[in-house]
């Protein structure tokens, strides 16, 4: 497996699940737009309702709440995954590097105004934590293949 596409599967479900809970924002205020629409229970309705509008919007905020559910669990699985193998970095200015760039999302230079580090240092040291990820991906490969296809604890 490709480090770079490991470290960076977090963010990606992130923006995933993003967009899916803004989706399902939408329909959510668009139900309440009908239903203010179709008047208090109280009131005589002025005009004929279209109860199929709240019935579409509401078998649509449903399917939107279920696709929402399965990005949630990945990314936490994700997120979990690179937290343990980031751990694994010996290097205390580099793990500390990685975690804030594939774990908190940071930018190269909102960590380097954060740390006080240049740009070049902290293009290096990504391309460091990459190479050192990489490496233990390698490694838990090589487990696997020897272990016939199981992961070795």
């Amino acid at each position: 497996m490709d480090a770079r596409a490991f470290l960076e599967r977090p963010h990606q479900l992130k923006e995933l699940v993003d967009t899916t809970v803004d989706e399902v924002k939408v329909l959510q205020s668009m139900a309440e737009q009908v239903r203010a629409q179709l008047g208090p229970e109280h009131e005589p309705v002025k005009h004929t309702p279209d109860v199929y509008a709240m019935q579409d919007i509401v078998i649509r905020l449903a399917e939107a709440r279920e696709r929402e559910a399965q990005p949630r669990r990945e990314y936490a699985e994700a997120i979990a995954e690179v937290g343990l193998m980031l751990v694994k970095i010996q290097d205390t200015k580099v793990r500390d590097f990685m975690t804030k760039k594939f774990l908190e999302f940071m930018s190269l230079s909102e960590i380097g105004m954060i740390k006080s580090y240049g740009r070049t240092w902290c293009q290096n040291t990504c391309r460091k934590g990459i190479a050192m990820v990489q490496e233990m991906l390698d490694a838990d490969e090589e487990k696997t293949s020897e272990c016939g296809g199981k992961k070795e604890p």
